[in-house]
């Protein structure tokens, strides 16, 4: 909505029976006799308020959702994290070229993120959903760094921006939007992000990939919130692709963590377990307070 000064009638000031029309006008009938809004339009001899598509707007409670950065977040590699990140991811994801379709299907109905400040940004729904505010502060977690992926176009002589423009447009302006298929084949395919630098904003930063095999996080020393820095210097991922292969490099003391063990290898291959194991290990648990 534009700014402006506004009249507000909501709840017993204005109940009523609305009916949008052909033009995108509503028009709004008192819903009892005894509302404030029957003897309003009897008094201007009308049978109905109908306001002008610019004069209202459909708010659900609990659709808009406005969030306020903290200031001190910074990527891994110490660029703060603003708004203008969180606009990219929501771009991204809403790119039909870019290959998320399964993570597209729960932001299908977030229909805006506009960003406010470099720390205030506010997402609005199409309708109510029990999973907007989780999906909305999740959001982050599938953010990029614009900072980064800006950094790569201008090294091949675009520029990124998060305007929507066609093909020709951004032909003609020397620019790659978010929401296109240039940016989307980029971000599929494009080896300086994806597998040689991405970044994130956790206690952990990225360090080495070998594909197929593992992925090193190492303790990011400059994280943004001290008291909550990592406490292990380095966690290796492994990638074991079935539960037998992964059984025996547990026992052979290669993992210090396996989440994929089954009831029967819990039971039948470790034995109960044995006593080596209830000295080394605990068995994770879901805590629900």
């Amino acid at each position: 909505m534009p700014t402006g000064k506004y009249l507000v009638k909501v709840g017993a000031e204005l109940f009523g029976v609305s009916t949008k029309l052909e033009d995108g006008s509503l028009s709004v009938v008192a819903g009892t006799a005894e509302n404030p809004l029957t003897a309003e339009l009897a008094a201007a001899g009308k049978d109905a308020l109908v306001l002008k598509p610019t004069e209202w707007t459909d708010v659900q409670r609990e659709t808009y959702y406005t969030y306020y950065l903290r200031p001190d977040v910074k990527w891994s590699d110490g660029t703060p994290f603003t708004t203008k990140d969180i606009e990219l991811g929501y771009a991204t994801i809403n790119n039909t070229t870019v290959d998320g379709d399964s993570l597209r299907i729960y932001y299908q109905d977030l229909i805006e993120c506009v960003s406010l400040s470099p720390q205030v940004v506010r997402m609005r729904y199409r309708q109510q959903y029990f999973k907007a505010f989780e999906f909305t502060t999740g959001l982050s977690a599938f953010c990029p760094p614009f900072h980064l992926f800006e950094s790569y176009f201008k090294a091949d002589g675009k520029q990124l921006t998060l305007e929507r423009l066609t093909e020709v447009e951004e032909q003609a302006q020397n620019k790659v939007s978010a929401h296109g298929a240039v940016f989307g084949k980029f971000f599929n395919t494009d080896p300086r992000y994806n597998s040689e630098n991405p970044l994130g904003t956790g206690p952990y930063m990225f360090g080495r990939w070998e594909r197929g095999d593992r992925i090193e996080l190492h303790r990011n020393p400059d994280y943004w919130l001290p008291e909550r820095a990592a406490y292990l210097d380095k966690i290796i991922i492994r990638f074991i692709e079935d539960n037998v292969t992964a059984m025996q490099a547990f026992q052979a003391g290669e993992l210090d963590f396996f989440y994929r063990i089954t009831p029967e290898q819990f039971h039948e291959d470790l034995k109960g377990p044995p006593d080596w194991f209830a000295a080394k290990y605990v068995k994770a648990g879901w805590y629900s307070p």
